[in-house]
């Protein structure tokens, strides 16, 4: 099924979502138990807006991102991508694909090492049957990133972490997405490379009219990419607001101790 035409709808809504995993049991005899990775979470996201999703290992961040994706079925509630409903196993996602983007944590687990990047890039414009010369684009996207121009003739093994990590970039962006979505972009980078990578994306969202979603831990950048802060605890949304409003008069409890564990790093400054 294709995408409906736009309308006045945000680009993402979830609507009650939960999520409920079963856990193998630990002993002989033991019951299964169920872990609530999502607790009745209802949001919406603008088209062109960018959003940071914060919160400490296990608050439910990256849960809540495969439900927009629709890379995991939600065990209650509704998601819908420009107003039309998301349902994972039941229907074709193609259409979902073409119009979304990715950026993996790990710079270095993102590609094979048997595939040159050129091919590597390519992946989504063939995976979504995108028409026009697939090597001319993905030399265009390699460039726009700031990639020699033989990159794509070359294998993964030639580049840094920060390279590779443009590289992640270029393949989630290649085919043209109107929602990019980053799960901890920058983590594993050194502070320099972190700043670059953190300026590319920003460009990039301007340049193309992005609608972005970052995932994170780390406070320190999202006032580089964010203008809204969404903050998570324990699978639920705790706090929601203006980036610049949270950062400085937390709200909730959570939030405060978020924010105050944040500032007492030396060097920190909320404008990146």
């Amino acid at each position: 099924m294709g995408a409906a035409p736009r309308g006045d709808h945000p680009l993402v809504e979830l609507a009650g979502v939960s999520k409920e995993f079963r856990t193998p049991p630990r002993k002989l005899f033991e019951r299964a138990q169920t872990v609530c990775a999502l607790t009745d979470v209802s949001l919406t996201i603008a088209r062109g807006e960018s959003v940071a999703i914060v919160g400490e290992s296990g608050s439910g961040k990256t849960t809540l991102v495969r439900q927009m994706l629709g890379l995991s079925t939600p065990t209650a509630g509704t998601v819908r991508f420009d107003g039309v409903e998301v349902v994972p196993r039941s229907r074709d996602l193609g259409w979902l694909r073409r119009r979304t983007g990715l950026v993996f944590q790990d710079p270095y687990s993102s590609f094979n090492p048997r595939r040159t990047i050129g091919q590597s890039v390519a992946e989504p414009l063939e995976g979504s049957a995108i028409p026009g010369d697939h090597g001319e684009m993905v030399r265009a996207v390699l460039e726009r990133v700031g990639l020699p121009h033989d990159a794509a003739t070359r294998y993964p093994d030639a580049f840094s972490g920060g390279q590779r990590q443009r590289i992640a970039v270029a393949r989630a962006i290649v085919h043209g997405p109107e929602l990019l979505v980053g799960d901890e972009p920058v983590s594993a980078l050194d502070v320099l490379v972190r700043a670059r990578v953190l300026d590319l994306l920003a460009e990039l969202r301007r340049e193309f009219g992005l609608t972005l979603v970052t995932i994170t831990h780390d406070l320190g950048i999202v006032p580089k990419l964010a203008e809204r802060t969404i903050v998570m605890q324990g699978g639920r949304i705790v706090e929601d607001g203006l980036t610049a409003d949270l950062l400085t008069a937390p709200k909730h409890p959570y939030t405060q101790q978020l924010v105050a564990s944040r500032l007492r790093l030396p060097g920190t400054t909320w404008r990146g």
